[in-house]
């Protein structure tokens, strides 16, 4: 094994361990991180089993990524988005439960959350495609430093676009929420309300 993928590999066993024990902690799986764990173990198997060095472990990141980027587009395509399901699943149990579900039967809250799923798609396979090109082209500890900007600016990508989003989506009257300009019908002037 060589230096770069021990250093791959102690530099990611940090965040497996942290999945595992907050998982064990909580006594509820975190099925992505799980997923996560999985596909760097079978990263790390490759990394040393065939001893080709640190790329199955610059791959691993990608791999997820393209992952949960083919799933969401399937959801998208298949007409229930990963996401819509997500916010069912999550508010089933709780006391807003019934609002969830008078807000998902809104076709236009429906068609917003198929929208986010699917830009939730294609950034992940954007970023898997980058991830592996990066990995493809660079040294280690280049990829390191370059993966770790894409990251930084991904996340703040993400945050100015649900800013932007919920301005667009903000309400035009002042007696209103921005959940109910989620939800409005811009026929009607009643709105739901999550």
């Amino acid at each position: 094994m060589t230096s770069d993928t021990e250093a791959l590999a102690l530099a990611r066993f940090v965040p497996v361990v942290w999945t595992l024990g907050s998982s064990l902690w909580l006594r509820r799986i975190d099925l992505f991180g799980l997923l996560g764990v999985a596909i760097y173990g079978i990263a790390l198997a490759i990394a040393i089993f065939f001893n080709i060095g640190a790329l199955p472990l610059k791959l691993h990141h990608a791999v997820l990524g393209g992952a949960v980027g083919l799933v969401c587009l399937g959801s998208v395509v298949r007409g229930t988005p990963l996401v819509l399901l997500f916010i069912r699943r999550s508010m089933k149990h709780t006391r807003y439960a019934g609002q969830v579900e008078t807000a998902m039967a809104n076709p236009r809250f429906v068609k917003r959350i198929s929208n986010v799923t699917l830009i939730i798609g294609i950034a992940s396979l954007a970023d898997a495609v980058l991830q592996t090109a990066l990995a493809l082209m660079l040294s280690t500890s280049a990829f390191l430093v370059a993966t770790t900007a894409v990251h930084i600016g991904v996340v703040v990508g993400i945050a100015l676009g649900m800013y932007v989003f919920l301005l667009l989506c903000r309400p035009i009257d002042e007696g209103s929420s921005w959940q109910t300009a989620l939800t409005a019908s811009p026929s009607s002037s009643r709105a739901i309300s999550l």
